[in-house]
């Protein structure tokens, strides 16, 4: 429409100058603006269509001769039109310079990232049909595609290590993890246990262990466990480790009770014990300040036994919001064993199913997930690490699948080619009487790509550029056949109005 609306402007202003008298210039401008209209709108359909049989006569010895250019420019433009170029060199420039600092910044966290990886739909459409056309370089791309994904989940483990959860404790097992940091805690917990009991905290334990029948219970059991691991007497130990001890006899229970083997003696569920623990530890920290910093630092060893099984067990079951609210109300001791203890969920997750499978859509596609690692693993930049680290594994996934396809279509094809032309039409046929006509598609596709400069030897040169570690950028010949592609356009039309000038100068003086 914008050509026919400049060419009406080319037959009114010559019908102007052509006419004799107001009469027969009005009427020639008019005459001329309505010819020259449809000359506009016909001249740059005639340039498209010269210029498409031309390319169809050219690509092919292109893509032969000229195997190098010809990927070149194909990537070029599939890059830049991922990028969001409108067309213009200037848009073009501009979206390659993203491009590379996408490379770059892909390529920092992950050596393995290729180009194709951070192209868009257009960039692997191309690297699948450069894939399909026979050639040198398909069977090592498909190797490097398969390698990066059955070793895919051992990569997001490692990740989910070194981000979230402390790599150096996280394959202990709990008993070692756990002694190893009550070593460390030992030096603060006998500096607690030194503080002099004041009369004031006398009066408000014993005002405590009167306030319900639980505590009395849970003061019994933790005479009987002293006795039995130690061999003392209540008597023979400081009062604030005695409480201290009592606090571990809670968090005893509580697992007892999530393993089915309650007290026989109390009908108290893990919310009254949590409930008393919290209060016990109150006024602990109320009458003790060392030993209230030895217990938020450090934990003791139940509790830190306990603190992972839940965050293994939790992770699984409860919400998000849930997860949250458990974990706020933790000392940052407990917190931290919890998340070692959601982050062994995570892996054992990762590391189920065929290595085949994309983890990413599987395990880390839901906003549920998302939600919860963000309860459990609230630092901003280690999560963000790690989300980095999946997204690179997400786009390697999706790069493999769609280069090589849910079915064996494509290598059925591939294998027909090189099997001749007779295979193909019975494989063909085959699968277009059951319905299957995509293979006929794809063939005649495969066809017609030879057409637009598609030969072996220009996918193989797609494939090489496609191959190429992100890092290292574009190459200078990718950066000039998108801006080869970008002028076309203006290329063309500048051809048409040439055309339309000329023809119109040739009009005759008069429209009789």
């Amino acid at each position: 429409m914008a050509a026919a609306k400049e060419g009406a402007v080319y037959g009114s202003a010559y019908g102007l100058g052509s006419g004799e008298g107001v009469e027969g210039k009005l009427t020639n401008a008019v005459t001329g603006a309505g010819v020259g209209g449809f000359l506009g709108a016909a001249a740059p359909a005639i340039v498209d269509t010269a210029s498409a049989v031309a390319r169809g006569l050219t690509n092919p010895l292109r893509g032969y001769a000229q195997p190098q250019a010809v990927a070149a420019e194909k990537m070029g433009e599939a890059f830049a039109r991922d990028a969001g170029a409108s067309g213009t060199p200037n848009d073009v420039a501009r979206a390659m310079l993203k491009v590379q600092q996408s490379g770059r910044v892909a390529a920092a966290s992950d050596p393995q990232m290729m180009l194709a990886d951070i192209g868009g739909d257009n960039v692997r459409r191309l690297s699948r049909q450069a894939f399909n056309m026979p050639n040198d370089r398909a069977e090592r791309f498909r190797t490097v595609l398969d390698r990066r994904q059955v070793t895919a989940p051992r990569r997001i483990e490692d990740a989910l290590r070194s981000t979230l959860a402390d790599g150096n404790e996280f394959f202990d097992v709990t008993g070692n993890l756990v002694q190893s940091r009550a070593k460390d805690a030992t030096p603060a917990f006998t500096k607690g246990y030194a503080h002099p009991l004041s009369a004031e905290a006398i009066r408000d334990f014993q005002d405590f262990a009167a306030s319900r029948g639980y505590v009395q219970r849970i003061f019994e059991k933790t005479t009987e466990s002293v006795h039995g691991m130690t061999g003392k007497t209540v008597d023979q130990m400081a009062p604030w480790e005695m409480l201290h001890r009592a606090k571990m006899e809670i968090n005893r229970e509580i697992g007892r009770l999530k393993r089915g083997t309650p007290d026989s003696k109390a009908n108290w569920d893990i919310r009254d014990l949590t409930q008393i623990n919290r209060e016990l530890g109150a006024l602990i920290g109320k009458h003790n300040k060392p030993l209230a910093h030895a217990l938020s630092k450090f934990a003791d060893e139940s509790t830190m036994i306990r603190a992972v099984e839940d965050g293994l067990d939790d992770f699984k079951t409860l919400q998000p919001e849930e997860l949250a609210k458990k974990i706020g109300r933790m000392p940052k001791a407990e917190a931290d064993l919890y998340r070692i203890g959601a982050a062994r969920s995570l892996v054992q997750d990762i590391r189920r199913g065929s290595a085949w499978n994309d983890r990413t859509k599987s395990l880390f596609a839901s906003p549920e997930m998302n939600l919860k690692l963000k309860a459990v693993f609230p630092q901003a930049g280690e999560r963000s690490r790690f989300m980095r680290v999946l997204d690179n594994e997400r786009r390697k996934a999706r790069l493999r699948g769609k280069v090589q396809g849910g079915s064996q279509t494509d290598q059925n094809l591939v294998n027909a080619d090189e099997a001749g032309a007779p295979m193909k039409a019975i494989l063909t046929a085959a699968q277009a009487t059951t319905g299957r006509i995509q293979p006929l598609l794809d063939m005649l596709s495969r066809a017609g790509n030879r057409f637009s400069g598609l030969t072996p030897a220009s996918a193989n040169a797609m494939l090489d550029i496609a191959m190429t570690p992100a890092g290292q950028g574009l190459h200078p010949l990718v950066l000039k056949g998108a801006q080869r592609a970008a002028s076309l356009p203006g290329q063309r039309a500048r051809t048409a109005e040439g055309l339309l000038a000329g023809f119109s100068s040739g009009l005759p003086g008069s429209w009789d």
